[in-house]
């Protein structure tokens, strides 16, 4: 097989694609995550679309709120669904005692964690597009540009990239799906919040000579508000985009190191081989003897 053949059979990743289309939940999630986007704006935005329909000039120019709402519930989407989407996709094999089997094949580490990779990312952005709707809705009615609504996909989709690279590392450091599923959580969260922290304890011990927003570029939300605020808007744009996605690079090259952890065996074997071990050293002296 040619090279350029190689790279796109993608054998794991239609296998992912498949499976997770016949699980009820996959569409139970995405119907969870839809009903709760339009609920939560619904509520917090129903005076918008009472307004529209007794008097839709009220509301001309207005559209922001609604924008600002929906692309803060999406981020706030991602971070609670995708790693829920994305922890087990490397500790299932491990624990099904697959991931030796995968080893054995003509697929490497970095192509088996490629393939897993994109295939999570697939059904969240699916749950993504449920917001389009609301999106026209709220374009429609004015109140901020359309490179306003450019830079919200684009961070979206950077998003999805980040936090999928942070929770496919976790699969494969992982030995379980349980432990993969907190670690994203807990590892995420230290890696969103400490440099901000860091930034808060330097300003308040008189450190001010250094740029605040340094140490915000990699958290998608507040890249999207950098970008949005600055008038020489492409080069914080880059800027962030490309800490983001070197962040996520990084997440995708620790994978397929840590991918062989656990994979010939399962958590409890080793207290099998503990066991075993006490056996075989507490019987050596009576065969001596």
């Amino acid at each position: 097989m040619s090279p350029l053949a190689r790279l796109f059979h993608l054998p794991l990743f239609a296998k992912e694609l498949t499976e997770a289309a016949a699980r009820r939940r996959t569409y139970w999630m995405r119907v969870v995550y839809g009903s709760l986007l339009f609920i939560f704006l619904g509520m917090l935005h129903g005076n918008f679309f009472r307004s529209r329909e007794t008097n839709p000039l009220s509301v001309l120019g207005e559209g922001r709120g609604l924008f600002e709402t929906l692309i803060e519930f999406q981020f706030f989407g991602i971070a609670l669904f995708l790693p829920a989407l994305m922890c087990g996709r490397i500790t299932e094999e491990k624990e099904r005692d697959s991931l030796v089997l995968l080893l054995l094949t003509e697929l490497t580490p970095r192509s088996i964690v490629r393939q897993k990779y994109f295939a999570g990312l697939v059904p969240m952005i699916t749950f993504l597009l449920l917001g389009l709707p609301l999106g026209a809705v709220a374009y429609a009615f004015g109140g901020f540009p359309a490179r306003d609504l450019a830079l919200a996909a684009w961070m979206l989709l950077l998003a999805c990239v980040q936090v999928g690279a942070l929770a496919i590392w976790c699969s494969a450091f992982f030995r379980t799906t349980v432990a993969a599923f907190l670690g994203t959580y807990v590892i995420g969260l230290i890696f969103y919040t400490a440099p901000p922290l860091t930034g808060a304890l330097l300003q308040e011990f008189g450190v001010t000579n250094f740029q605040w927003e340094l140490f915000f570029l990699h958290v998608p939300p507040a890249a999207l508000d950098f970008a949005r605020g600055r008038p020489g808007l492409n080069a914080p744009l880059l800027a962030t985009s490309a800490v983001i996605c070197g962040t996520a690079l990084v997440f995708l090259l620790l994978a397929p190191l840590h991918l062989r952890r656990g994979a010939s065996s399962a958590p409890g074997r080793r207290i099998q081989r503990l066991f075993a071990w006490l056996d075989g050293g507490a019987g050596r002296p009576a065969a001596s003897a």
